[in-house]
């Protein structure tokens, strides 16, 4: 059965380009992928494959690891190439490669086409509403009021896929153990917010109604810190797919999710986001 999870507040969804690898068509030499939005640029060497579907594995992590892990093999790269793996939102992975290793999946029967991995980033800092020792007392934002005021989010969970949350914010409920970071190493291997802005737009969406910091739109209700961007409030296309693929796979019926995001169009990342309304 589908379950609508991602219909609400999915905003500023990455808005440049990224040049797709396809089997329908001829496949350009890898050393003359140019980026189509001026500016930009790719990460050296990294790109994210999406798979033809299976509806066989579809959900069934452990498999799309193994296919993704031989389809690497065959094409002379190993484990230590494998990034992420998808297989909820998309079916597919990130992996770093080499010209050879790019052609040779390019054209293989499985891949449904390849991207270059880009850059995404906040615009700024968001700031942490009412954090402190010292607790302002509460306002209600222009844009609160400009929607028709706070409504009752209780019981109500919203996904923030941003740099985490505050997990200790006095002014949200925050749900720490379904959280995640997509970071696996350092300071950002933990959902708690490093940078302020994740936090501040779990505020605008479910701030408590109590006395202090702001109120949000759907005030109380439970945020779930999805970390996709470090502290500094960078990170790629590949991770944000793995937030979306953690969504897909674990919000329930109701849920909504909200991305604040600014980078290059990901063909990737749209179907993502696209097939994880429906589950």
């Amino acid at each position: 059965m589908k379950k609508s999870i991602l219909a609400a507040s999915l905003i500023g969804l990455l808005i440049g380009c990224s040049q797709p690898y396809s089997d329908q068509e001829s496949t350009p030499e890898p050393n003359t992928l140019r980026s189509a939005r001026q500016g930009v640029a790719p990460i050296p060497g990294q790109y994210v494959v999406v798979l033809k579907e299976d509806a066989a594995i579809r959900g069934l992590g452990a498999q799309m690891k193994g296919k993704a892990l031989g389809l690497l093999k065959k094409h002379g790269a190993d484990e230590a190439n494998l990034g992420y793996v998808y297989s909820n939102a998309i079916q597919g992975f990130s992996a770093r490669l080499n010209p050879a290793q790019l052609r040779a999946l390019s054209e293989d029967g499985a891949v449904a086409y390849i991207e270059e991995d880009y850059e995404v980033t906040i615009v700024q800092k968001g700031g942490k509403p009412g954090g402190g020792s010292t607790q302002p007392a509460q306002t209600t934002p222009w844009g609160i009021t400009k929607v028709g005021g706070a409504g009752d989010g209780t019981g109500k969970t919203a996904w923030i896929i941003d740099t985490g949350i505050d997990l200790d914010h006095a002014d949200l409920n925050v749900d720490q153990m379904r959280g995640m970071s997509v970071f696996t190493s350092g300071r950002d291997n933990t959902p708690d917010d490093g940078n302020g802005h994740g936090t501040h737009v779990a505020g605008t969406v479910a701030a408590l109604n109590n006395n202090i910091g702001v109120v949000g739109v759907a005030a109380g209700a439970t945020v779930v810190p999805v970390k996709v961007l470090s502290s500094s409030g960078s990170g790629s296309n590949s991770g944000v797919i793995a937030g979306v693929e953690y969504v897909a796979t674990n919000a329930k019926p109701g849920d909504v999710a909200n991305m604040s995001l600014g980078g290059g169009i990901s063909s990737a990342l749209d179907n993502a986001v696209l097939s994880a309304e429906g589950y």
